[in-house]
């Protein structure tokens, strides 16, 4: 519990100071940038702004900024201060070209009116519930074929198996064309935009990879566990199928930061008190040592290698660097840690010994407490951010739509690297000169990370306290702003 409170304690102050930190800097940016005659900022010192900032963006970028910054405003062509403290929200967006000038999601930007209606068709065909619940129940009659044959292994031959390889090529094959028909209707770029496609793109290719191994000369006999380990990947994608499984998976995702440093620093902590054991007791030998003492039979070994009464516990030494590991791994799950403790006491005739091993244990149980604490924190996070929005503002948050008018992409500069980036990151289509075409753009931020995290602190209270406090005008500084 104090170690659990101390880490939460941590993590609502650094993220209290980051997103006050940023109401500040915002803050401080909008007053060299406001005009001194009218006070607010406008579209050329913000774009100034960004090309120092954040030179890569290009152009586009900076408009649809611009845009969702202005969207609720009355004058579109200024920056009011509340407004401009949004700034941080409206950078975290990656903004995806979503409708041209037939008006309809559309990834194909030709010219070609079969291929944009084949796309628009099959877009909209893999985007509906129908096919969603389809996959699943693919997906899900897979998994319980897999299973009845686990259960059925002992008693069935190879001629009345369940789950031969012309059922697997089956359903690799409606898995390979769940693939293509995505790619076709959401294009390269979107597809792998989306985690969970990338997801389903690696477990299909582990599908794939078993089924060449079945097919192939590879002595599937030999190496049949490596084929039925592959094949049980496919039941990972039952994930997606309710929100609780798809939440869970996302909570690690955002844990791995937390569990990346923690191991680094459980790998540190091995080795240090590995060097410090191989110097105090590599030159003890373990074997068949401590006789007459009730942890005899844990280290007794008979000469006869078939004899029944073996004691294996003499492995657990300090002769070598990774014997040391494994021993010192051993203590940290607590596998009969005080038989070693004790062992080693009784070898070295002190019973300072118990020191070493005291300390470890401590120090080990402090570094697993403290991966204890991120991970109830960070599902507390989630609890917290559901508490606090309820869906749609989750929704408006993570994604907004952006409409810009051809007549605002004309006035756009046309150098080149301008032009390069706005090619590479949208494919803008052909306008035609004076044409009132309207491009819809849409805007993800990311669901997990910083962003989220920061979602959650800036509807506390106290936190809200501390943006008011570090200068930013207008009442929604803080409430919702994910800055």
């Amino acid at each position: 519990t104090v170690v659990y409170k101390t880490f939460a304690d941590v993590e609502e102050k650094k993220f209290s100071t980051l997103i006050a930190g940023k109401a500040e800097a915002a803050s401080k940016a909008f007053s060299l940038l406001k005009s001194s005659e009218t006070g607010v900022v406008e579209y050329s010192s913000f774009r100034g702004l960004m090309k120092e900032y954040q030179p890569m963006r290009g152009d586009v970028d900076t408009l649809l900024i611009w845009k969702f910054l202005t969207r609720a405003s009355s004058k579109p062509d200024s920056l009011t201060s509340a407004e401009f403290s949004l700034v941080y929200q409206a950078i975290s967006f990656k903004w995806n070209l979503l409708s041209g000038k037939e008006g309809v999601t559309c990834w194909y930007r030709g010219s070609n009116k079969v291929l944009v209606k084949i796309v628009t068709s099959v877009s909209s065909f893999v985007s509906s519930k129908g096919f969603e619940f389809a996959v699943y129940g693919l997906v899900g009659l897979n998994t319980a074929l897999l299973v009845l044959q686990a259960g059925l292994i002992q008693t069935t031959d190879q001629d009345h198996i369940v789950y031969n390889t012309e059922v697997g090529l089956v359903f690799m094959l409606l898995y390979v064309a769940e693939v293509v028909l995505k790619l076709l209707g959401m294009g390269l770029r979107g597809y792998l935009s989306c985690p969970w496609n990338i997801f389903d793109l690696l477990v299909t290719t582990t599908s794939l990879i078993s089924l060449v191994l079945v097919f192939s000369s590879y002595d599937v006999e030999e190496h049949m566990s490596t084929i039925v380990v592959l094949r049980l990947v496919r039941v990972l994608r039952l994930f997606r199928m309710k929100k609780r499984f798809r939440d869970v998976f996302g909570t690690a995702v955002i844990l791995l930061p937390h569990l990346v440093s923690t191991v680094i620093v459980l790998q540190l902590l091995y080795y240090f008190f590995a060097i410090i054991g191989m110097e105090l007791f590599s030159s003890y030998d373990l074997l068949n040592c401590c006789k007459g003492s009730p942890i005899e039979s844990f280290y007794f070994h008979h000469p006869e290698p078939h004899a029944v009464l073996h004691g294996f516990y003499f492995m657990n030494n300090f002769h070598s660097l990774p014997e040391a590991a494994i021993t010192l791994f051993e203590l940290t799950v607590v596998n009969n840690w005080s038989i070693i403790m004790e062992a080693h006491v009784i070898v070295t005739g002190t019973g300072w010994t118990r020191l070493y091993f005291i300390i470890f244990y401590l120090l080990t149980l402090v570094v697993l407490t403290i991966v204890v604490a991120a991970i109830l924190e960070a599902f507390l996070f989630r609890i917290q951010y559901k508490k606090a929005l309820k869906k749609e503002d989750e929704s408006g948050q993570l994604a907004v739509t952006v409409n810009i008018s051809s007549a605002e992409l004309s006035s756009l500069p046309h150098s080149l690297p301008s032009r390069l980036l706005s090619k590479l990151k949208y494919s803008l289509p052909r306008l035609e000169p004076g044409s009132d075409t309207l491009l819809t753009f849409r805007g993800d931020k990311r669901q997990g990370g910083p962003e989220r995290s920061c979602s959650i602190f800036s509807t506390r209270p106290e936190v809200l306290g501390q943006i008011a406090s570090a200068g930013v005008g207008g009442g929604r500084v803080g409430h919702r702003a994910g800055v």
